[in-house]
């Protein structure tokens, strides 16, 4: 672990300790609109569920073209929902940003400030991804060109197990690059507009995996009830499922059965977006507290 972070997850949980009915405050618009959007998402989702129990009734027959109508209708309402789920969780970031650091609490949050900041910080998280993703397959790429070009002399089994390692070895390298990126998003919250290269990418510099191994290991931590009172909340529809997934039962999910699934689902959704705040909470103060410790760092 770093020593430049040394402490910053407590710091993190001490401010959530002090100041959750703030956060609470700030968090409570995006989070109920998250939710809403959640619902939506879920309540569209009949069509897909016929359809997979209609795969595991049937393995390797035709799909249900009706359904998969629906399915195909459905889904361009689908991403643009993913969207607005993004849109909203960036939206939460920065007030749970500025309200740290600048004490802003607005139960709204609508005001110019704050939604200019959200865009900017959108647009820089975006294409963050983006040039995390082009370097990683770029990777990727040029690692499978080598390993195709050597089969012949390694071996099919020994091609494949070094893809996977490639691949497997790329998804580590991207997060390690992402996050030398995302830890400048604190100060696009708070108005600023770092260049990507000169102003974000050294800030981190030596130090890439001090701020996302604590983020994993608090979203481990965080993950654990949710995942329990899940798996409480879907244990009775998922006994009424069986027969179907097992082929005793060949007829299509009735649609009560179908409707408790769904209600199961949304349920949970609500549950977990509420469970996730404090994870948010923690997450997005460290990276805040990072951000700072590794400017001070970089001006002394």
């Amino acid at each position: 672990m770093s020593g430049v972070l040394k402490g910053s997850s407590h710091e993190s949980l001490a401010f959530v300790r002090a100041h959750w009915m703030g956060l609470l405050k700030v968090s409570a618009v995006p989070t109920l609109l998250i939710a809403l959007v959640t619902w939506m998402q879920i309540s569209g989702l009949g069509p897909v569920f016929q359809s997979y129990i209609l795969q595991f009734q049937k393995p390797g027959s035709p799909p249900d073209p009706a359904l998969m109508a629906e399915i195909a209708k459905s889904r361009w309402l689908d991403y643009s929902l993913e969207i607005a789920t993004m849109i909203l969780f960036m939206w939460k970031f920065v007030r749970i940003i500025r309200y740290w650091k600048k004490g802003e609490e607005d139960f709204f949050g609508i005001d110019r400030t704050v939604l200019q900041s959200t865009a900017k910080t959108i647009a820089y998280a975006v294409g963050m991804i983006a040039l995390a993703l082009t370097v990683s397959f770029a990777l990727v790429f040029a690692g499978g060109l080598v390993i195709g070009v050597a089969q012949p002399v390694l071996g099919p089994n020994l091609s494949i197990a070094l893809m996977e390692t490639l691949a497997v070895a790329a998804g580590i390298f991207f997060i390690g690059f992402l996050y030398r990126f995302l830890v400048g998003l604190p100060g696009i919250a708070l108005g600023e507009k770092p260049h990507f290269i000169s102003d974000i990418w050294p800030l981190a510099g030596g130090e890439n995996w001090a701020l996302p191994l604590r983020q994993i290991m608090g979203i481990v931590v965080g993950m654990v009830p949710i995942i329990i009172i899940s798996l409480i909340f879907f244990a009775p529809v998922a006994e009424e499922l069986r027969p179907f997934l097992e082929g005793q039962q060949k007829a299509p999910l009735p649609e009560a059965l179908l409707q408790r699934l769904l209600t199961s689902f949304n349920t949970m959704q609500v549950v977990a977006t509420l469970l996730q705040l404090p994870i948010m909470w923690f997450g997005t103060i460290l990276t805040g507290i990072a951000h700072f410790r590794f400017r001070k760092k970089l001006s002394s």
